[in-house]
């Protein structure tokens, strides 16, 4: 069974009557009715909590790994140092991120 099978077999079990021109007007049409994400946008707040403590494990992390490669402590070279650099920056977009978007939804929640 292929592709065009499972869309006559799901067409026929539904009851509709109404008339689709092309095949593709109906699976859109199927999508945005059965997809949860066309029904609330953005992030759960869990997540974005999640994405600031992420952020600041990373920045913590990066600063350590900098700061190792910067005073010699053995074992930490320039692969560290570009290591650590890497973490800083995906730390603090992650945590920028995080916060602005917790904060949104944290004034959207209160205006409404």
């Amino acid at each position: 069974m292929g592709f065009k099978d499972d869309l006559e077999e799901a067409r026929e079990e539904s009851n509709e009557s109404q008339e689709y021109q092309t095949e593709k007007d109906w699976t859109e049409e199927r999508l945005v009715e059965t997809n949860p994400e066309t029904k609330k946008k953005g992030l759960p707040l869990n997540s974005l909590i999640l994405f600031i403590f992420a952020g600041v494990y990373l920045l913590h992390t990066g600063y350590k790994l900098v700061s190792n490669a910067i005073h010699k402590v053995a074992g930490a070279g320039s692969g560290i140092m570009v290591a650590g650099v890497a973490f800083l920056i995906i730390g603090a977009v992650l945590l920028g991120y995080g916060s602005y978007y917790a904060w949104q939804y944290y004034h959207n929640k209160k205006d409404k």
